[in-house]
């Protein structure tokens, strides 16, 4: 073979090693100076769905009747739901107009704190949502585009506000044996939905844990009950969805027993 006065070809001079794969950095041998790669920090997640959040409820301590009212449907039947058509008492004269959208609701009856008697207000139900499609004088007609539950004559509209859906990377893991208080606020579960006797993980749960009280959507409440001169008996864990000023409402994420309304709520320190 004959060699070339430059010596032999290693490869490495000119184009010649074009086309040829590289080696991949490892990252052995970084200068001291260069900042390794920072993670992807964690996406963000609705904690709830919107049924949840939307078809949830709350209580008002001082509820105002809305003047706007269902007074009739299309098709003659003692309740409806979403798709169908129902008529208002309102219309152009009272400043409805097409497009419009309204939350329907409905009371369902005063919420005492369970352990005090304390009154709390009225619990609220939230029905589901209409949007105006036609507005006579002092009438209009609406078709029902959401609905939670079955929608009757005399239920009351008012005007439609969006609700943020909490976020979070991740919900903390609850640890039924973390019996120590965590220093966050507490508080008394005072209703659930549908004012059953006893909860499970999914159902709504209400608190007096409120704005006044810091507590605010996305926080996370463990669920507890006394034990006398024993360590607490964890129940589960749940995250606030909406706040009023002395009340809030829930869900119940995790549950390892039932809980019942007079059980005990605490704002998970750092949540």
């Amino acid at each position: 073979a004959v060699v070339p006065p430059e010596g032999p070809d290693d490869g490495n001079d000119g184009d010649q090693g074009a086309g040829l794969e590289q080696p991949v950095d490892q990252g052995f041998g970084r200068g001291e100076d260069e900042e390794p790669a920072m993670e992807a920090p964690m996406a963000l997640r609705p904690v709830a769905n919107f049924s949840d959040v939307y078809c949830s409820g709350y209580i008002d301590p001082e509820p105002r009747d809305s003047e706007v009212r269902v007074a009739g449907a299309e098709l003659e039947k003692e309740s409806n739901a979403q798709g169908d058509v129902i008529y208002l008492n309102y219309g152009m004269n009272q400043g409805v107009r097409p497009g419009d959208e309204m939350a329907i609701r409905r009371f369902g009856g005063s919420v005492v704190q369970p352990v005090s008697g304390e009154p709390l207000g009225t619990y609220v139900q939230r029905l589901g949502k209409l949007r105006v499609i036609a507005v006579q004088e002092n009438t209009s007609i609406g078709a029902i585009v959401e609905s939670c539950e079955d929608i009757q004559v005399d239920d009351q509209l008012v005007e439609w506000e969006e609700i943020p859906i909490p976020m979070a990377a991740a919900l903390p893991e609850f640890d039924r044996y973390a019996v120590e208080p965590s220093g966050g606020a507490q508080g008394t579960m005072v209703m659930i939905k549908d004012r059953l006797d006893h909860a499970g993980e999914g159902h709504i749960i209400y608190t007096d844990l409120g704005a006044g009280s810091g507590a605010r959507p996305g926080d996370v409440l463990t669920v507890y009950r006394d034990n006398g001169d024993l360590p607490r008996l964890m129940l589960g864990q749940a995250v606030i969805l909406t706040v009023e000023q002395n009340t809030s409402t829930a869900a119940l994420t995790t549950t390892v027993r039932e809980s019942s309304p007079g059980d005990s709520v605490e704002v998970r320190s750092g949540s």
